[in-house]
């Protein structure tokens, strides 16, 4: 699927390798929903997709799409404040279900994307980038 991922930055001499990769990332991005009127994001919601498509897609999950092929789930992810809620009930109960979610993309990815490919589990947690590979 053409996406932000597939991005290049302007004026460099980059090529998006992802046809001829020889591995995959399954990039999970940080939540950019900063709802307060919802603890978990909608898929379709054309704004939030926008914010994700920009950012964490085109600034982070890009960066992978010379070397491997950039798998990057869309997910009910939970609002900025699920980190602070005071009452630690629904704040949890929005970051399970963006877990789930997670989740179950990883496992659809693994049933009909990978055909036993190696792969990187890549996020950003907390402004850092972590990488997993398998």
């Amino acid at each position: 699927m053409k996406d932000s991922a597939d991005a290049l930055p302007p004026g460099e001499n980059l090529v998006d390798g992802q046809a001829e990769a020889k591995a995959d990332v399954f990039y999970i991005h940080p939540t950019v929903n900063f709802s307060r009127k919802n603890w978990n994001g909608d898929v379709n919601d054309a704004k939030l997709n926008h914010t994700v498509d920009i950012y964490p897609l085109r600034f982070q999950a890009s960066v992978f799409n010379g070397m491997c092929k950039v798998y990057a789930p869309r997910y009910r992810q939970a609002t900025l404040y699920s980190f602070i809620d005071k009452s630690k009930v629904n704040g949890a109960k929005a970051l399970d279900l963006a877990y789930t979610d997670v989740v179950s993309a990883f496992q659809y990815y693994l049933d009909h994307y990978n055909q036993g490919r190696p792969f990187i589990l890549a996020s950003t947690v907390r402004g850092v980038a972590t990488l997993t590979g398998c």
